[in-house]
């Protein structure tokens, strides 16, 4: 797993999903973004969006399984 950092990047690697990029708030401080090592998954974690913690995930589910697991233990 390796930290996203970059809107643009993030963007890219979850091909423009919209529901990732509204997750990440811009990666402005209230999101954050991982992708699984080899770039299949993404994992998004937003505090306080529409007043919920959410996590949104792009990937097939043997990708992104474990990267949620992973994750789930850092936020």
């Amino acid at each position: 797993m390796r930290a996203i950092h970059d809107h643009d990047e993030l963007a890219e690697l979850c091909a423009g999903d919209t529901l990732c990029l509204w997750a990440a708030q811009g990666l402005d401080g209230r999101g954050r973004a991982w992708a699984s090592d080899d770039g299949r998954a993404v994992a998004v974690a937003g505090q306080h969006i529409s007043r919920r913690d959410r996590i949104a995930v792009r990937g097939r589910a043997d990708v992104a399984v474990p990267l949620v697991e992973r994750v789930l233990a850092e936020v």
